[in-house]
């Protein structure tokens, strides 16, 4: 079993390369993937879509580890993620948003389950509120 901040270091890293072949090495067969505002990922090529679909709207995004807890059987990583909104950004109803071009800059909590280098059950966490503010898609607020 590899050290887990090494494991974790070189899956960010297949994440900041947007390389899907590796990122799926780090799953297993029958893994599940939740993040916020989509459907429920379930089988390693339903995880690599998910993921597909999420980095389409910020083409060579980047994330960096803030902090990292190795917790025995599972990981839990603050991040920050880093992009420019350049494509399509998938919506829970299925459409989509127009890129606006804009940069943004996010705060977020990955927790993922490990079974010995496997991620069985990973829970990304963001705040949707503050991704849509910094993409401008948010309505003005009223004023008095």
């Amino acid at each position: 079993m590899r050290d887990r901040k090494e494991l974790l270091d070189a899956t960010v890293a297949a994440f900041n390369q947007q390389d899907y072949a590796a990122i799926a090495e780090f799953y297993a067969d029958g893994a599940e993937l939740e993040v916020p505002g989509q459907q429920k990922a379930q089988g390693k090529e339903a995880v690599i879509a998910l993921w597909k679909t999420q980095y389409a709207a910020f083409p060579g995004a980047q994330l960096t580890v803030t902090r990292f807890i190795d917790a025995g059987d599972a990981a839990i990583v603050e991040l920050l993620f880093e992009g420019v909104n350049r494509g399509p950004l998938a919506m829970p109803d299925g459409t989509s948003v127009p890129p606006t071009g804009k940069s943004v800059r996010l705060r977020s909590a990955s927790v993922a389950d490990l079974d010995g280098d496997l991620i069985t059950h990973h829970r990304g966490y963001g705040d949707n509120i503050e991704l849509m503010a910094q993409l401008g898609l948010l309505p003005a607020p009223a004023t008095a």
